[in-house]
């Protein structure tokens, strides 16, 4: 998981939970307490998700990138809305390096 997620982080990107669950199989949930479990995510951050959760109406039911979709790459994907996340680079920064990989705005 830190190899994905990184040692410390004050957000992560739904999008980027979204990557990770696909690529572990896990719900977006059980990445966030794992991350949690192991101090890779502050407090506030992790707090930060179950409002979006929630909010969202997503605790009981999570959306999936896609019902099907061939093999692609993830790992530059997930790096992006991980940069994105940490703010070091901006939506249109996101656009320039993956934009032909859309995930609707109001999971953002």
């Amino acid at each position: 998981m830190r190899s994905n997620l990184g040692e410390q982080r004050k957000r992560i990107e739904m999008r980027e939970l979204m990557i990770l669950k696909d690529i572990y199989g896990l719900s977006m949930q059980a990445i966030m307490v794992r991350a949690k479990d192991l101090d890779i995510i502050s407090e506030q951050g992790y707090r930060n998700f179950w409002r979006v959760l929630n909010s969202k109406g997503w605790k009981h039911s999570e959306p999936a990138i896609q019902e099907y979709q061939p093999e692609q790459p993830k790992k530059m994907q997930q790096l992006v809305y991980r940069a994105l996340a940490e703010q070091l680079i901006t939506r249109s920064r996101v656009n320039e390096l993956i934009g032909e990989y859309r995930i609707p705005e109001d999971m953002a």
